[in-house]
This record gives C-alpha cells, sequence and structure tokens, in this order.
C-alpha cells in the first residue's frame, strides 16, 4: 500500500458513498479530498499527530481550499473546479503536517 493508493481508496469510497460536505459558493465538496488526504498523510508524519495538530491542519485546509474554491468559481461559474481548489487544500494540510 501506498499514501497515494490510500488517498485514491479513501476518496473513491467517500464519491461512492456519497459522504460529501457542501460548499455553496463553490459548488464544491472539500471533504471529498481533504479527509482522504488525511488518511493517506498522517502515516507518513515523523511521529504522532496531536488532535490539535490534526485539526489546525483541517481547519487550515478548509480555509485555502474554499477561498481558492470561491475564488475561482467568481471567474469561471459554470465550471465545477473542486479537482483544481481541492489540491490546494490538499496540499495546505500535508505541509502542515509533514512540516
Amino acid at each position: 500500500t501506498s499514501a497515494l493508493g490510500a488517498a485514491l481508496a479513501n476518496g473513491l469510497i467517500t464519491d461512492g458513498l456519497d459522504m460529501h460536505d457542501t460548499g455553496h459558493y463553490t459548488k464544491g465538496h472539500a471533504g471529498a479530498a481533504l479527509i482522504p488526504c488525511a488518511f493517506a498523510c498522517l502515516p507518513l508524519a515523523d511521529g504522532p499527530v496531536s488532535g490539535k495538530e490534526f485539526l489546525t491542519a483541517m481547519v487550515a485546509a478548509y480555509e485555502i481550499g474554499y477561498r481558492a474554491g470561491n475564488a475561482m468559481h467568481e471567474s469561471v461559474s459554470d465550471y465545477h473546479s473542486s479537482g483544481a481548489w481541492n489540491a490546494l487544500g490538499c496540499a495546505v494540510f500535508c505541509a502542515r503536517i509533514l512540516k
């Protein structure tokens, strides 16, 4: 197994079970990418990740992801751009956790 494989599998399960949160201004679902990303990233950390560290990273990832999504949606409102802005949120989460 790999972090990439874990992210893919968890993302497919999230989408398949329709376990989405919704950002109304972005027409997208940050959690569909961020939660699988988190589960894939955590085993790569140098040591245990505290609940506070996890939540701080997740809040930062949601904030950056949805802000980027809002900006993208303002410029191209008919385009379902979740894949583009969710990648930014995932990068933020992993950067905070992996330091």
